[in-house]
């Protein structure tokens, strides 16, 4: 590819220098002496256009794509699922930002108790469950749930990783236990608490994952 746009530049310097011969000596090439402005400006514009081609075809534009990280289940509307999503710039595997500069969640519920439409977060859902970001950089977000605030989950933070692992980009959420290991979260399940059938708050949580340290499926139980 690179050889053809080279080709394609000579070929084009040919071209250039012969117009500006016919136009100020019919008879015989210009010398870089004679050369005039204006045909150096075109011989920049094409150098500029070749440039611009080579670094097109070289480079790969950057794009964003969702990742799923967990699923919020819980036993009040059981059918009705949020799943938390990151969306992440690749090929770079970086965490990308929206317009205000604050990390790219993509969170949604299936509303299987319905007609399992999709359905986006409402701003009581926000109030509750949308993430409190904590810190973050090119590739790692650290966040809380105020629903979990009366779950003793070390430190309440979940957090997002985004890097290449063995040539692909992979997403993960994950805690950290009292014992100091980390889990990747896959799911989490609230039992909630309620007044008159009306949710109040969280009684206790499962969440189901990998150990990072072991590799070995895990579920933890976290009371109030």
């Amino acid at each position: 590819m690179k050889t053809c746009l080279i080709a394609v530049s000579l070929m084009m310097f040919s071209c250039l220098s012969i117009v500006g011969a016919q136009e100020n000596c019919p008879h015989k090439a210009l010398s870089p002496v004679e050369a005039t402005p204006s045909t150096i400006n075109r011989l920049l514009d094409v150098s500029d256009n070749v440039n611009a081609i080579m670094t097109d075809a070289s480079d790969t534009p950057e794009q964003a794509r969702r990742f799923e990280v967990f699923r919020f289940e819980k036993d009040y509307h059981a059918k009705n699922v949020l799943h938390y999503g990151m969306k992440v710039n690749l090929p770079s595997c970086t965490i990308a930002k929206k317009e205000n500069g604050a990390p790219g969640f993509s969170n949604y519920w299936i509303m299987g108790e319905e007609d399992g439409r999709v359905k986006n977060m409402t701003s009581d859902d926000l109030k509750r469950l949308g993430p409190i970001v904590l810190n973050q950089d090119e590739h790692q977000v650290t966040f809380k749930m105020p629903a979990f605030q009366t779950v003793p989950i070390r430190k309440k933070e979940v957090r997002i990783e985004a890097n290449i692992v063995n040539g692909a980009c992979k997403v993960t959420g994950s805690i950290e236990t009292d014992n100091g290991h980390r889990v990747d979260i896959t799911k989490i399940f609230a039992a909630m608490s309620s007044f008159i059938g009306i949710p109040t708050g969280v009684n206790s949580l499962d969440v189901e994952g990998t150990d990072r340290t072991t590799g070995a499926p895990i579920k933890l139980h976290f009371n109030q």
